[in-house]
């Protein structure tokens, strides 16, 4: 037998409980809905940036958020909540498609589908978001 240890990439997180970091997630919409608008903890963009393989601070741009004015121990705002959700189900549903790195990779890569625009930039929006659900749905 070797003593030689294999060094594994990290797992990446693939549920939304994972990926927004939650220790007790929501049951239903309704739950999500007003975990939303209490605002995530500010763990989950850190969470959810690793999941997706980005930088802190590209996601906490992408949300309008200085990073270096956050408090960790605090809440998001809904607004920035809402579109971290987006992002975060935008990826898990992506995941099951095409596996952690290419979903990660497929969100913040243009698309031609998007008028070469990346996906994650489509969920800024209901309508881009519903875009973007077809384009994951339409994935083999």
């Amino acid at each position: 037998m070797s003593n030689v240890k294999l060094r594994l990439p990290p797992k990446r997180a693939t549920s939304l409980k994972q990926v927004l970091a939650l220790k007790d997630p929501p049951a239903g919409g309704l739950g999500w809905h007003a975990l939303i608008q209490e605002g995530l903890p500010t763990k989950s963009l850190y969470s959810v940036a690793k999941a997706i393989g980005v930088s802190d601070r590209y996601l906490s741009n992408f949300l309008g958020i200085d990073l270096d004015g956050i408090d960790p121990v605090t809440t998001l705002g809904p607004t920035e909540s809402d579109l971290l959700f987006s992002v975060a189900r935008a990826y898990t549903r992506a995941v099951t498609r095409l596996g952690t790195e290419q979903a990660g990779l497929w969100l913040v890569t243009p698309e031609k589908a998007l008028g070469n625009r990346p996906p994650i930039d489509a969920l800024r929006s209901r309508v881009g978001t519903e875009y973007v659900s077809g384009l994951i749905n339409q994935m083999r």
